[in-house]
């Protein structure tokens, strides 16, 4: 599955850089955090400003399948519980000074804890149930330097990845 994940990233990236056709600049973030997430988003720069789309995805051990019903002949047994979080985030990036940007950014949550069940009739030797779902909002900030034309690095903090580091390409 992460290698799925590397492919699609990496031909986004050549997309964007790559494109003869690209009238305005476009650009990709890609970034970890300390609350074992990955983040992806999608920027549009117009100027020294920038807008950004992002996806945050904590990475889990849910089990197998997902039901959103427990039927009477599955396993009832409980192999373990657990917790992760999807969220969108929207942000504004200005150019502060030559080849360094100030990010801001609000992120709506969803934090999901789940159940991971035993019963071998499904794949992964079990299958898991979310038992309940918190929505909540965040922010933060970042800083990051453009160390070429087309590539950037950021830091920051958000209130609900908590640090964060990545990587920023961008097209022409």
């Amino acid at each position: 599955m992460p290698s799925k994940r590397i492919l699609t990233i990496i031909s986004i990236l050549i997309l964007f850089y790559n494109s003869p056709y690209c009238q305005t600049r476009f650009g990709v973030d890609i970034g970890f955090a300390t609350i074992k997430s990955s983040l992806f988003g999608v920027k549009y720069f117009n100027d020294k400003n920038a807008f950004m789309l992002g996806f945050t995805y904590e990475f889990n051990d849910t089990k197998g399948k997902y039901v959103t019903e427990q039927l009477w002949n599955y396993g009832k047994t409980i192999d373990s519980t657990g917790e992760y979080l999807i969220s969108i985030d929207f942000g504004y990036s200005r150019e502060i000074l030559d080849n360094f940007y100030l990010n801001s950014e609000i992120s709506a949550a969803w934090k999901n804890y789940y159940t991971n069940y035993i019963d071998n009739r499904f794949d992964g030797g079990g299958y898991h149930m979310i038992e309940v779902s918190d929505v909540f909002l965040g922010y933060g900030l970042s800083l990051g330097l453009y160390i070429t034309d087309h590539f950037g690095m950021f830091f920051g903090y958000n209130t609900i990845r908590r640090t964060t580091i990545g990587f920023e390409f961008k097209s022409n």
